[in-house]
């Protein structure tokens, strides 16, 4: 009898210890699963302030979620990327895991470029050709605005998508340099629809038709020499190196 109630206690023990290890195992797993969560997302911006707002927008776009199972970088990074990116505003630059429970997101703000006009809209893209927004009116800075243009697509936080695609790569080039040389200010407009002769308008409406602009900085700079010579009005024919001024026109 003595017997049975010594294997019957040793049994008990056997079964107390097993559940003690179940037990301890529940909680390694919970405080680990725990540390494993998301709690936080910090957004760290490279070139310039971001308001609360774009910082939601931000987080809420890159597709992390509060609470959720942290996974590895590489699993997440191009849904994260993608994500920020469809916001407009915003360009995504990196992210990484700053303690258990917290990412950090870097991105940048994107500076607009020119607007784009598409139909009855008017499309603000970057430098590199990513839709800021779409907006029914022209905006108030001092963009210049592209015409004749063949847009095929031109969403939020998507690359704008041109049927000839030479005419993106001369719109990026103009754009890009008239902000560099700071003459914003002197164009309005300037019309792409035809690949062979590009042609601006000044602030002033005169015309500047570009036959050659392989060098289109040069050709920016002898334009704008006429124009501070007094010659306003008319038009400017410009051909490889030579810009010839036409007061009749």
């Amino acid at each position: 009898m003595a017997a049975n109630d010594k294997k019957k206690k040793i049994g008990q023990q056997g079964i107390m210890a097993v559940l003690v290890l179940i037990a301890a195992a529940a909680i390694v797993i919970f405080l680990v699963g725990g540390q494993n969560r998301l709690k936080d997302v910090e957004v760290f911006c490279v070139n310039g302030e971001i308001s609360a707002a774009q910082r939601d927008e931000i987080i809420r776009s890159s597709t992390l979620k509060m609470g959720a199972q942290i996974e590895a970088i590489a699993d997440i990074e191009n849904d994260v990327r993608n994500g920020v990116n469809a916001t407009g505003f915003a360009r995504f630059e990196k992210i990484e895991r700053i303690s258990n429970g917290a990412f950090r997101l870097t991105v940048s703000i994107r500076e607009p470029l020119c607007v784009v006009q598409a139909g009855g809209y008017y499309v603000l893209i970057d430098e590199d050709a990513m839709v800021i927004e779409v907006i029914s009116h022209l905006p108030r800075e001092s963009y210049v605005c592209v015409t004749g243009a063949d847009i095929s697509n031109y969403s939020k936080g998507k690359t704008l998508v041109l049927r000839k695609e030479k005419q993106l790569e001369d719109i990026i080039r103009i754009a890009s340099a008239i902000r560099r040389l700071g003459y914003e200010s002197t164009y309005s407009e300037f019309n792409v629809k035809d690949l062979k002769s590009i042609y601006l308008v000044t602030t002033t409406n005169q015309m500047v038709e570009i036959f050659d602009g392989k060098n289109i900085e040069q050709t920016l700079q002898m334009v704008n020499e006429i124009i501070s010579s007094g010659r306003t009005n008319g038009k400017i024919i410009v051909s490889g190196d030579y810009a010839v001024y036409d007061a009749d026109q």
